[in-house]
């Protein structure tokens, strides 16, 4: 619970300061996911950053390098440090994903995640994109998985909405509309 809090504080902050800055939104972002991606992919270097006992001034040091080593812009790299300064660090990947959805609705996007029991067409996918483009308003972004344990359709979950057109579900529905009679 506090993650998402600290995490929504620190990306909308981060967004405002990118607005105000006239910076490229999804730029940023792409770097912000791509730092969060070294430092998650890294076991030994997320261990160091993120645990408490370690000194100060030594992650210091490995941010710094880090960052260079990065050619990360500076506005990512003093929200870095500030990560550092205020013991946060460890809430990078939250507050990640929640800068890429403060990002989307500043662009008046949104990220569909769409299970599939098998791949789906470019076709089929852009008829997706544009049924869910109509029925949320926005330019939507798809996000699709394979999910095996469908046995046929598709899920789409928009935020904390999710349309089930699954052949489990419809299979579900038809059973309680036979039980009622």
């Amino acid at each position: 619970m506090i993650s998402n809090v600290v995490a929504r504080r620190y990306a909308q902050a981060l967004v405002e300061v990118a607005q105000a800055r006239g910076e490229d939104l999804d730029a940023l972002g792409a770097t912000l996911r791509n730092i969060t991606q070294v430092i998650a992919g890294n076991r030994e270097l997320s261990a160091l950053l993120y645990n408490p006992s370690i000194n100060l001034q030594f992650k210091r040091q490995m941010v710094s390098w880090l960052t260079e080593k990065l050619r990360l812009p500076p506005m990512l790299v003093n929200f870095l440090r500030l990560l550092l300064e205020k013991e946060r660090l460890k809430y990078l990947p939250a507050i990640c994903q929640v800068y890429e959805d403060l990002a989307n609705t500043v662009r008046n996007r949104v990220k569909v995640t769409i299970r599939s029991a098998y791949p789906l067409s470019a076709e089929l996918q852009e008829e997706l994109r544009h049924r869910l483009s109509a029925y949320t308003g926005k330019e939507v972004i798809l996000d699709v998985h394979i999910d095996p344990e469908l046995l046929g359709g598709i899920v789409a979950q928009i935020g904390s909405v999710i349309l089930d057109g699954s052949v489990r579900n419809q299979l579900r529905q038809l059973s309680t509309q036979m039980m009622r009679g």
